[in-house]
This record gives structure tokens, C-alpha cells and sequence, in this order.
């Protein structure tokens, strides 16, 4: 691993090059909870193989609407490892944009941080064509909240994740990246793992 070619490659080579520095630090309850590389991937893991049991396939367009925290680098690398792009949206954005955004991308499964974002996205549903599943990260009552991708990814085998991880080319899309849309439509920008790494 002394040249990774994909996003997801640098928490693996971190595991190599540095198995006893954490890799992350978040504040829960006020307290620094600090998150090793295995830890991390562990996660990973478990949220890419329950990606796999909704049948998001490579090149399958997940949304992620969060503000910058831990979970959205476990939900980045989960959905980038087994070929799937993510559709990075931004929290502050008007409905009718996230409309525009969610339809022209066709994602069909996002990933939002809070009740506010979930219950937004969830109103939007039937206007927007390809979505399936909606899932938050933070828990309350009548959402689906995103561990349960885990409980239903324990089926799915490790060679069946390692087959996809390994089929994960250099030049394949990792993101797409929604312009703000100040002079029209929001335009993705299209970035594979090779232009993420450079």
C-alpha cells in the first residue's frame, strides 16, 4: 500500500504505516472520543455491506446532506469501497434544490445528519424519482437511523465486499460535488479518486 490508487486505500495504508495512532477525534458529551484505524473500518465495513443488502450497486449515486462530523467519512469511505458515488449535498440548500440535485443524480439512498435534514428530505420523496431509502444519523423517533444499515449488512460476506473494493479503479467517479447554482441550476462536478488524491 505505498501508492494508493483509491480514496478508501489511505485508511487501509494508515492501518500499515500507523496501527497504533488514532485516526479520528470527536467530542461526544463533552468528552474527546478518539477512533483507531481498525476501529474506523469496522465501520466502514459494516455500513458498506448494508449498502450491499439495499442492493446499491458500483456507480449507484448515494446522498449524503451532513455537516462536517466523524460519520461522514465512515458513510464516504462505505459507500466509495464498493464502487457506489457519493453525492455530497450541502445542509443549507432550499428544497427545490435538493429536488434538482437528488433527481438529476438519481440517487437512489441518502444519508442525513439530524431531524431537521431527515424530515426535509423525507417530505420530498415523492417528487423525487429515484430515491428509496432515507436514513439519519442522529437517532429519534421515526426515522431509520443509519446503524441499521449495519444490522442489515450482516449477511452479506466479507469476499463479496472484498470483490467490490477490488474492482474500485483509480479512474472511477468517487464524488460528485454540487455547485452552489448562484447563476442557474446546480451543476455536478465530477471528481474520481485519482483527482481526489492528487
Amino acid at each position: 500500500m505505498d501508492n494508493p490508487k483509491r480514496v478508501f486505500d489511505l485508511a487501509y495504508r494508515q492501518i500499515l504505516s500507523f496501527p497504533d495512532l488514532p485516526m479520528f477525534a470527536y467530542k461526544s458529551a463533552g468528552q474527546w472520543q478518539m477512533v483507531s484505524s481498525r476501529d474506523f473500518l469496522e465501520e466502514v465495513c459494516a455500513i458498506s455491506k448494508g449498502l450491499i443488502a439495499l442492493d446499491v450497486k458500483p456507480g449507484d449515486k448515494v446522498g449524503l446532506v451532513a455537516e462536517s462530523r466523524y460519520e461522514w467519512h465512515v458513510v464516504d469511505f462505505a459507500i466509495q469501497q464498493i464502487g457506489a458515488v457519493t453525492v455530497a449535498v450541502y445542509p443549507n440548500i432550499t428544497d427545490a434544490d435538493y429536488q434538482f440535485i437528488f433527481n438529476d443524480a438519481e440517487i437512489r439512498l441518502c444519508i442525513a445528519s439530524d431531524k431537521t435534514l431527515y424530515q426535509r428530505i423525507c417530505n420530498l420523496v415523492d417528487s423525487i424519482y429515484s430515491l428509496k431509502y432515507v436514513f439519519a444519523i442522529n437517532k429519534f423517533a421515526e426515522s431509520r437511523h443509519w446503524k441499521e444499515l449495519a444490522d442489515l449488512g450482516r449477511a452479506v460476506s466479507n469476499s463479496q465486499l472484498d470483490d467490490l473494493r477490488d474492482a474500485v479503479q483509480a479512474h472511477d467517479l468517487a464524488t460528485l460535488i454540487y455547485t452552489s447554482g448562484t447563476t442557474g441550476k446546480p451543476k455536478g462536478v465530477m471528481l474520481t479518486h485519482l483527482n481526489l488524491l492528487s
